[in-house]
């Protein structure tokens, strides 16, 4: 890690980063659970065999869990007095000065945000018309995306307790945003950090929706 000047107040774990993958290797699951309950028609409109989707879901959860293990204490959020930054191992993957900071909220384990890099978590989704539409459109399909977001959840924490906050802290613009898990013994160290920012992490409500409201509303 490149030496800082500052000096590092808090450290955690990207711990959301991994809960994201969990997710993933869930999803593939129940993709593969539906192509077996399809398979004879799969099979007999020769679109794919069940030996090819068994040997592609067995290399990518054995990839899948190899990346986590060997990535797990690479990834770390570190708190200095001006700034907060993601490594991965010695490269700083994503940087947030703290007069940058716009806003912040408070997420729950089924939300899928995370430092991941993936299209969903490219940007701040915000909860505007279009996409409260496409949340009614697509209810029963989000629902499930949710219901296995929290269970990827509940297995990396091994507990069903629902109020695991993150937080979504973000900067100058939507794409400028960073994850940190806000449960354990680093809460109580994250709220006085913020508190020196004149940030109250308590008056924060929870977001309970799969998206954040527009930019500077609760």
């Amino acid at each position: 890690m490149e030496k800082e000047k500052d000096e590092i107040l808090l450290e955690t774990r990207d711990e959301g980063f991994f809960v994201s993958k969990i997710f993933e290797l869930l999803g593939i699951v129940v993709v593969i659970v539906c192509m077996f309950l399809m398979r004879a028609s799969l099979e007999e409109k020769g679109l794919i065999s069940m030996q090819t989707v068994l040997m592609l879901a067995i290399a990518f959860v054995f990839s899948s869990a190899y990346f986590i293990i060997f990535s797990y204490k690479k990834r770390k959020i570190l708190f200095y007095e001006n700034k907060i930054v993601l490594y991965n191992g010695h490269k700083a993957l994503k940087t947030i000065k703290n007069e940058n900071i716009e806003d912040v909220y408070k997420i729950l384990p089924y939300h899928v945000y995370s430092n991941a890099d993936s299209v969903f978590n490219k940007t701040i989704k915000r909860w505007d018309t279009p996409r409260k539409l496409v949340f009614i459109t697509l209810l029963p399909l989000l629902l499930l995306l949710l219901f296995l977001s929290y269970l990827a959840s509940s297995i990396f924490y091994k507990s069903l307790y629902l109020k695991r906050y993150r937080l979504v802290i973000v900067g100058k613009t939507d794409k400028d945003f960073l994850v940190v898990n806000y449960t354990g013994s680093n809460q109580k160290k994250i709220e006085e950090y913020f508190n020196n920012l004149k940030i109250n992490l308590n008056s924060i409500r929870p977001n309970y929706w799969p998206y954040v409201p527009n930019k500077g509303k609760e």
